[in-house]
């Protein structure tokens, strides 16, 4: 009788069902990085610099506590809003509203060209890890 240890196996076949549980949090949380650091940055994921702030917003930012330039940085909670919600990367309802209007003027929540390349590399790095 042919015996055959397939503890090895089924091990693998475990880390790749996790594996796939993971890619949506691994790519999701690239985007979330690079969709913080475009607004920090005041950079379109094209590579553009944002307009400079009109006048009367500069002087209410300011007002606000804010800072002189174009990003999406005021109290931070904007930012630390934006999760994956869903399989949908959003802000909460709380800041849906601002989003809506920011986005007309500045582009910031698309993909960067560099953004598969990125989530490639992390989701081989999760996989041979």
């Amino acid at each position: 009788m042919l015996t055959f240890d397939t503890r090895e196996i089924e091990a693998f076949i475990r880390s790749l069902e996790r594996f796939e549980e993971e890619v949506p949090d691994i790519a999701a949380g690239e985007l979330i990085r690079q969709i913080r650091e475009f607004a920090e940055s005041g950079v379109n994921p094209d590579g553009s610099k944002w307009p400079a702030l009109t006048a009367v917003y500069k002087k209410w930012k300011l007002a606000h506590g804010g800072q002189p330039v174009a990003n999406k940085r005021l109290t931070g909670a904007f930012l630390a809003s934006v999760k994956m919600r869903d399989f949908f990367i959003s802000v909460d309802s709380a800041h849906a509203k601002i989003a809506e209007g920011l986005e007309k003027k500045r582009i910031s929540f698309d993909v960067a060209p560099m953004s598969a390349g990125n989530v490639e590399r992390l989701l081989l790095k999760r996989f041979y890890a």
